[in-house]
């Protein structure tokens, strides 16, 4: 079994409850990887979790990085991941290393995340469309701007992962395990800094960069990619298509949760996707335990008078 190091980034305020809920699940029902090395980072300078926190992810064997890595992203904290899988890839010996969002839940063993001989690395393509392109159009704006700056040559496409959308190659940051020697996300980095250079995007665009830098990274290094099936890094949205959804949370290996705790304020969503079972009474209590659920009334309303803005603009 190839040596793992899982990356987390833990900052002040919902990312702790988070971290410390995710790791508690892997801790749980990992499996042969329910005691793999883990490293949450700190990257930003003045932005260290409590010491309660800190406390906690001791006692789950999580190894702390609380030194100042991101001084110079320190602007965009989604670049956090990037940079902190960076510094594993150069300053360590593991085998492999997983980038791993702090909003999932893990409910079985992410057996996957041992790479195959023939494999680079292996993520799910992104939940939507958004930022990305249609398969039916040429490449265009951002993207052929970043595909002509790195000098990518072959593109193919994927789906998206909640609508099954044919799009260009675009993948989702959530959970990416790379093989340590390919240098990946040092080299994504390095791209993302051309990029940041050399491109023009959008203020929407500049919130995606993360995985634009990756994707396109992947394309231009002509790396093995194996596409890992719906049960990882599942996007626990309510507009899912039939055909990617999974009803019964038993079936799940992680269960990406963004935003949606917040969204509800009288039934817990979990309760509302999926059947009941031990799992999900185990999942129900811990997002009540850490906070996920009911989320604080600001929080609520912001959503509500956000999708109202949207209603009346349709």
């Amino acid at each position: 079994m190839p040596t793992t190091c899982l990356v987390i980034c833990t900052e002040p305020g919902r990312l702790e409850q988070q971290s410390l809920l995710l790791v508690e699940s892997l801790r749980t029902f990992g499996g042969c990887f329910k005691d793999v090395d883990i490293i949450s980072f700190s990257p930003r300078k003045h932005l260290k979790p409590s010491a309660c926190t800190l406390q906690k992810l001791k006692k789950l064997n999580v190894e702390i990085n609380c030194n100042d890595i991101n001084a110079d992203f320190t602007f965009n904290p989604t670049l956090n991941k990037l940079v902190s899988c960076a510094f594993v890839e150069q300053t360590s010996n593991y085998d492999q290393v997983v980038m791993l969002d702090s909003d999932q839940i893990f409910f079985n063993e992410p057996s996957l995340w041992n790479l195959r001989g023939e494999d680079d690395i292996a993520l799910r393509p992104v939940h939507v469309r958004n930022i990305g392109l249609k398969s039916s159009e040429s490449p265009r704006g951002l993207w052929i701007n970043v595909y002509d700056l790195l000098g990518v040559k072959n593109m193919y496409y994927t789906r998206t992962s909640v609508t099954g959308e044919e799009i260009y190659s675009y993948w989702n940051a959530g959970m990416i395990v790379s093989a340590s020697y390919r240098n990946l996300f040092g080299k994504s980095l390095e791209n993302l800094v051309k990029i940041r250079e050399k491109v023009s995007f959008s203020g929407r665009e500049a919130y995606f960069i993360d995985q634009v830098a990756i994707s396109a990274t992947i394309l231009q290094q002509g790396l093995c990619v194996n596409e890992l099936p719906r049960e990882y890094n599942y996007p626990f949205k309510p507009n899912i298509v039939n055909g990617n959804k999974i009803g019964k949370i038993e079936n799940l290996v992680s269960l990406h949760y963004h935003k949606r705790f917040e969204k509800y304020l009288l039934q817990n969503p979990l309760s509302i996707d999926f059947e009941n079972s031990d799992k999900l009474t185990w999942a129900l209590g811990k997002s009540v335990e850490y906070g996920l659920f009911p989320p604080d009334i600001k929080t609520y309303a912001r959503h509500k008078l956000r999708d109202m803005r949207r209603y009346l603009t349709k």
